[in-house]
């Protein structure tokens, strides 16, 4: 484990920790809104600008992306961090539970998930931190993390983001809800994928078409690397990828709990594709 480059990934956190801590709830005013809806609000910039600055003092001649600012790039650069400044910004603004900042290390290609080989995920409501490198084990703080054995989706404990644009699509994950043994939801979406990685829940499913890479490119190497499977809404492997691509995804314990889920996901499309035909 590189841990010179965990220490300098928590050091940066840490500065943008102390800013939304003292001034980022009297700095929430909207800044800017694109045109899906999703806005930005102050607090989201100056967090960037912390992050960005810290990563571009020690690391001069890597690339950035991130969700606010877009891509800095650097001729001949061939190491990108893709970087979620403040995931859970609606968490931060009601002052409830979680909002995490997201910082993947990828080398060689920028649009490829294989190829993140560092993550950092801080929580900035609790100060903790989980990161991992590939081929090195998944960490929260400094005790190394493993996922659950859980196979069956009647024996998990699952996060769920019901946060769909039109709150009848919610009937899309109906199928699973009534299976789960227990359902719990934080918010954000790097924040729940680490609580897979440390086995507090068995399984986290967003089936809502609407995350970007920044959301998931750093949680998803911590989950692997505490023993546990990430795909997108389908069950299939997710690899190259555009920065404007939006995905439904499943971070579980085990090959077979995904699977469980995909099928109880899958049920309720094919009977609403059914009740269709049956109608037309």
């Amino acid at each position: 484990m590189d841990t010179e480059i965990i220490k300098i990934f928590n050091n940066i956190f840490c500065r943008a920790r102390k800013y939304l801590l003292t001034k980022g709830y009297e700095e929430s005013h909207i800044v800017k809104e694109n045109p899906l809806g999703d806005v930005s609000r102050y607090f989201d910039i100056k967090a960037e600008n912390i992050l960005i600055e810290g990563l571009s003092k020690e690391f001069p001649d890597y690339g950035i992306i991130s969700e606010e600012i877009g891509e800095i790039t650097h001729d001949g650069a061939n190491h990108f961090f893709i970087i979620d400044p403040v995931d859970g910004s609606y968490n931060f603004l009601r002052k409830i539970g979680g909002a995490g900042c997201s910082i993947a290390l990828l080398k060689d290609s920028k649009e490829d998930i294989r190829n993140v080989f560092i993550a950092f995920v801080g929580n900035y409501v609790t100060g903790d931190i989980f990161f991992s490198q590939k081929d090195c084990g998944a960490y929260q703080n400094s005790r190394k993390i493993h996922c659950s054995n859980v196979t069956e989706v009647f024996d998990a404990v699952a996060g769920i983001d019901f946060d769909f644009e039109n709150p009848v699509d919610r009937k899309r994950i109906f199928s699973l809800l009534t299976c789960l043994k227990r359902v719990r939801y934080i918010g954000s979406a790097s924040i729940d994928l680490c609580n897979v990685a440390n086995s507090a829940y068995d399984a986290y499913i967003d089936y809502r078409d609407d995350l970007t890479p920044e959301n998931f490119c750093a949680a998803q190497l911590i989950i692997k690397e505490s023993g546990g499977i990430f795909t997108n809404g389908c069950g299939n492997e997710i690899t190259a990828f555009s920065m404007d691509e939006r995905f439904s995804i499943i971070g579980s314990a085990t090959l077979e709990l995904t699977r469980s889920i995909v099928r109880k996901l899958l049920t309720k499309i094919y009977r609403d594709r059914g009740s269709k035909r049956n109608d037309e």
